[in-house]
C-alpha cells in the first residue's frame, strides 16, 4: 500500500512539471530503458567481513526494455513493451566451509498498453507528460546453486502469469527526432503468495522518433486580394495586402504566428506581416503585403510570377509551412481603370520633368499680381507644350479603361502624342513639379460606352479673387482646402492641347457645368473628383 502511495505522488509530480510541457510527439517511437524494479524487496548492497571471509552481494532487480509507440488516434498512442530484469543475491560463507549460494530471478514482460499524452492542448514547451497503463504475459525463472567444494546443487523453476501496470512520466524532447525518457510503472503481478513481484519500475531511456507530428496550427485558406500587379503602383502594394492567409491554431494554448512574403524575381528582400498571438482554437486572418522595387518598371510586357509565402508559428520551438501560388505582372505601362491608382503614373520628381517644368516657368513672364503666379504659370506650360507640338492621339475604344495603357510623362514627351490619361499625367506631373496641386475629374456617362478624364489645379486664388481671372463664375471651381477656406480650381481639357489653354480651359469648364452640376453627374456618382496627392 504504502508503494501505490509513493507511486501517486510521483504521478502527481509529474503532472504539476508538466505544467511547462505539451505533447508534439510524432506519430511513432522506439526506445532503449534501463530500470530498476525490486523484485524481490531485498535491498540492493555489497558487505564483506574480511576476518571470517563471509562476502554478500544483493542486487534487487535491474534490467532493460525495448519501446515502441505509434500514435493511434490524437494524443493517444499504442507501445509495446519487452523487458529483461534480474535480481540476485550471491553468498560466500566463510574460508573454511568454501560455501557458496546463489539465488537469481528472472522476470521477462512482454506488455501491451495506451499511452495518453497529457496537456498537449494546454501548454507549450520541451516536456512531454504522460500516463500508460496496459498488461501481458510475465515470465519468471527462479534459479537456486549451492556449491560446497566440489559438490554444485541446482535448481531451476519457471512460471508464467497475466499482469497489468499504471505508470506515467516524461519525454524531454531535444530534437524532432530524439528525445530522453524518464517514467515510473507500477506492475500488478502475483506469481504464488510467496512470490508476489509486484512493485515500482523506474526507468531512464533515450527515444528516437520519425513520422508525422502533430500540427501546431493549420492553413485554413489563402486569398489573394491582389491577383495582378501593376508596375507603376509598386509603392502601394507595400502597404496594401496582396494575400490574406487564414490560420488557425490547433492547440489549447497561445501561438505567435507570422506570414513571410515574397514575390520570386521581384521582391527587394522578404517582408513579414509581424508575429500577430492566435490563441487556442482561434482562426485569423493574417494580411500579406510585399517589398516590390522599382526594378518592377522594367517590366516590358505581363508575364506571370510565383508568390512564394512562409507561415511561421512560435510555439517553444517554430514550426513552419510553406505555399506558393501564382500572381500576374503586368507591364510598366498597364493601368486597371482604376482612377485612385493613376496618381502612380505622375513623375514630379523624376529629374527629366523636373528640370523641364522648371525652364518652362523661367519663361512665364511675371504676373501683374502675385497671386496670379500659379495661374499664369499653369497657363504658360499648356501654352508651351502646345507649341511644341505635343498632341492629342485617342486610343481605341476601352471600356472604362479596362486594360488601359499610360504612358509616363517623359514618354510622352519623346512620342509626341498621347490620349486623355496621358496627356492628364503629362500636365499633373509638370504642375506637381512646380508644386501646383492637380485633381483628376473621371465622367463614366451612362450614356456614352467610354469613360473620359481630364482635369483641374489649384490657381492659389480665393474665391473672393475670382474678377482676377474671369468675371464669369462658371469658368471655375471653388473647393475647400484643408483650412476650411474656399479656393478656386481651374479645370483644363487636356485633349484640345493643340487649340491652346483659353479652348482648353473653356471646354473642360462647359463640360463641368453640364455633367457634373446640369445633369447632376457629381451628385448621382459618375462624376468624380480625385485629388492626386
Amino acid at each position: 500500500m504504502k508503494r501505490i502511495s509513493g507511486f501517486a505522488v510521483f504521478l502527481l509530480l509529474f503532472m504539476s512539471n508538466g505544467s511547462y510541457s505539451q505533447g508534439m510527439s510524432r506519430s511513432s517511437g522506439i526506445g532503449l530503458r534501463a530500470s530498476f524494479w525490486n523484485i524481490t524487496g531485498r535491498a540492493t548492497r555489497v558487505s564483506v567481513n574480511s576476518n571470517t571471509g563471509h562476502a554478500q552481494v544483493d542486487v534487487g532487480g535491474a534490467g532493460a526494455w525495448i519501446c515502441y509507440s505509434s500514435r493511434a488516434f490524437h494524443d493517444i498512442f499504442l507501445e509495446m513493451n519487452l523487458g529483461a530484469i534480474g535480481s540476485a543475491q550471491v553468498e560466500q560463507k566463510d574460508y573454511f566451509s568454501s560455501e557458496t549460494t546463489v539465488d537469481a530471478v528472472a522476470i521477462m514482460p512482454f506488455l501491451l498498453g495506451l499511452r495518453y499524452d497529457l496537456l498537449r492542448t494546454r501548454l507549450s514547451g520541451a516536456l512531454h507528460p504522460y500516463i500508460s497503463a496496459g498488461g501481458g504475459p510475465y515470465w519468471s525463472w527462479t534459479v537456486e546453486s549451492k556449491r560446497q567444494l566440489s559438490v554444485v546443487e541446482e535448481s531451476v523453476e519457471s512460471d508464467f502469469d497475466y499482469g497489468g501496470y499504471l505508470g506515467g512520466g516524461v519525454n524531454i524532447v531535444l530534437t524532432s527526432w530524439f528525445a530522453l525518457n524518464m517514467d515510473l510503472k507500477y506492475h500488478f503481478i502475483n506469481f504464488t503468495p510467496d512470490k508476489d513481484y509486484s512493485g515500482l519500475d523506474f526507468g531512464i531511456g533515450i527515444g528516437f522518433m520519425w513520422g508525422r507530428q502533430r500540427e501546431v496550427f493549420e492553413i485554413k485558406d489563402t486569398r489573394l486580394v491582389v491577383t495582378d500587379i501593376y508596375p507603376a503602383y509598386y509603392q502601394f502594394y507595400n502597404t496594401y495586402p496582396i494575400a490574406l492567409v487564414t490560420v488557425k491554431n490547433l492547440v489549447g494554448y497561445a501561438i505567435d504566428v507570422n506570414v513571410r512574403c515574397t514575390v520570386r524575381g521581384f521582391s527587394q528582400k522578404p517582408k513579414d506581416s509581424g508575429f500577430i498571438q492566435i490563441d487556442g482554437g482561434e482562426a485569423r486572418d493574417i494580411p500579406v503585403t510585399a517589398f516590390l522595387g522599382a526594378g518592377l518598371q522594367d517590366v516590358g510586357k505581363r508575364k506571370t510570377a510565383i508568390l512564394d509565402l512562409v507561415i511561421e508559428a512560435r510555439a517553444a520551438t517554430t514550426h513552419k509551412k510553406e505555399i506558393s501560388t501564382q500572381i500576374v505582372i503586368h507591364s510598366r505601362n498597364a493601368w486597371n481603370g482604376d482612377m485612385d491608382k493613376l496618381g502612380f503614373f505622375l513623375t514630379p520628381d523624376e529629374d527629366e520633368i523636373l528640370d523641364i517644368s522648371r525652364k518652362m516657368a523661367a519663361q512665364t513672364p511675371p504676373p501683374p499680381n502675385e497671386r496670379l503666379v500659379n495661374f499664369d504659370r499653369a497657363r504658360s506650360l499648356f501654352d508651351q507644350l502646345s507649341s511644341s507640338g505635343i498632341r492629342y492621339l485617342p486610343d481605341p475604344n476601352i471600356p472604362f479603361y479596362q486594360d488601359d495603357r499610360v504612358q509616363f510623362a517623359r514618354e510622352t514627351l519623346q512620342i509626341g502624342s498621347g490620349d486623355c490619361d496621358d496627356l492628364v499625367v503629362l500636365y499633373a506631373s509638370l504642375l506637381e513639379g512646380l508644386g501646383i496641386k492637380t485633381s483628376f475629374i473621371e465622367v463614366r456617362d451612362p450614356e456614352k460606352e467610354t469613360a473620359h478624364l481630364y482635369l483641374m489645379f489649384a490657381s492659389g486664388l480665393s474665391a473672393e479673387d475670382g474678377l482676377l481671372i474671369s468675371s464669369n463664375e462658371k469658368r471655375y471651381i471653388v473647393r475647400q482646402n484643408s483650412a476650411g477656406q474656399n479656393v478656386i480650381w481651374i479645370p483644363v481639357e487636356t485633349t484640345l492641347i493643340g487649340d491652346g489653354f483659353e479652348a482648353a480651359w473653356n471646354a473642360a469648364a462647359m463640360n463641368y457645368l453640364q455633367d457634373g452640376l446640369l445633369r447632376s453627374g457629381i451628385i448621382q456618382g459618375w462624376v468624380n473628383v480625385i485629388d492626386v496627392r
